[in-house]
């Protein structure tokens, strides 16, 4: 065992009986340097135990003498962290010469009363979690609403614009994302749809950092199961039979590239909503009282006015009990 293991044993030992006694302590790391120090100074008293002089029996007789007293590893603000006036004195006592005082038996009213205040603190805690969570929720749920009305009205057009009448435009095949990956490429890529592959494959899929460092490019990532996509999204794949350099002039592939460029990241639209709304929490007010006050006043005037409409309004206004 190292001196650091035998040290951290100590430490956690002694760090128990300060617990018993209701003393704020140190962190542990400052702790174990202690019992450390004290340990090399002893590895060095002992290294020249043999010489006579004066000064080295000066200090044997200091070492000696300190090792009756208090191994203190109490905070440095303890007097001023500890409220129970019988514990400062304790730890008071304790720091004298002879270390007058011992710890008795467990105080359980005492500990009882502190494990029912760590409880409402954490029960409080929870409620407070729980009401900012309803209020991200909310709005994230308001975003995705608002959002999924703009997805699906772009969903029709993107239906509309694979009809058989519809006439691809020149400018879709110029897009940037078309002409980023060569026909080479591309080409490999079908090659590789090619191979076999697992058939129940791993959600999450561990990627090298190696496959980012070596000389294969794109084609690396696709096997067969990359034809799932197609399956899933019901594309066309009749634009494969083809040489890549004429996909771009191909109604199929243009229908398939605009659906795949439409799909929308639902995770990406919620974690906006979450950060929309912490931001927005932040604008308002920083003190944690007034933001669950705001939270309750806001779920309130929920359950008075659940719809925004004028009508709503005036029905709620003329069912609240006026005073004369």
């Amino acid at each position: 065992m190292t001196v650091r293991e035998a040290s951290k044993l100590t430490i956690n030992v002694i760090m128990e009986l300060w617990k018993k006694a209701s003393i704020p302590t140190r962190a542990e790391q400052h702790c174990i340097q202690k019992l450390e120090s004290v340990f090399y100074e002893w590895k060095g008293l002992q290294k020249y135990k043999s010489r006579s002089g004066e000064a080295h029996k000066k200090q044997e007789h200091e070492f000696v003498s300190h090792l009756e007293d208090l191994f203190d590893t109490a905070h440095q603000d303890a007097l001023t962290i500890i409220s129970n006036p019988e514990d400062r004195a304790f730890l008071l006592r304790q720091r004298e010469k002879g270390r007058p005082g011992s710890i008795g038996v467990r105080d359980k009213v005492t500990e009882r009363k502190a494990r029912a205040a760590g409880e409402r603190k954490q029960a409080e805690a929870r409620r407070r979690q729980k009401s900012v969570d309803e209020m991200n929720i909310s709005a994230c749920l308001t975003t995705l609403e608002s959002s999924s009305g703009e997805d699906s009205d772009h969903d029709q057009e993107q239906i509309a614009m694979c009809d058989d009448e519809y006439k691809p435009v020149a400018s879709s095949s110029t897009d940037p994302a078309c002409t980023r990956v060569p026909a080479e490429t591309k080409k490999l890529m079908l090659a590789a749809m090619e191979n076999a592959a697992p058939e129940h494959p791993p959600k999450r899929p561990r990627v090298e950092t190696s496959a980012f460092t070596n000389s294969k490019g794109l084609e690396q990532f696709c096997t067969a199961n990359s034809m799932t996509m197609f399956r899933l999204l019901q594309l066309q794949t009749s634009f494969m039979s083809k040489d890549p350099s004429e996909w771009d002039e191909d109604e199929t592939y243009q229908c398939a590239l605009r659906t795949v460029k439409g799909l929308a990241v639902v995770n990406d639209r919620a974690e906006r909503g979450v950060a929309l709304i912490q931001d927005y929490n932040k604008k308002l007010t920083k003190d944690e009282e007034q933001l669950q006050f705001m939270l309750h006043v806001v779920s309130e005037h929920r359950r008075l006015f659940p719809d925004c409409s004028k009508s709503g309004l005036m029905m709620a206004m003329s069912s609240t009990p006026t005073t004369p």
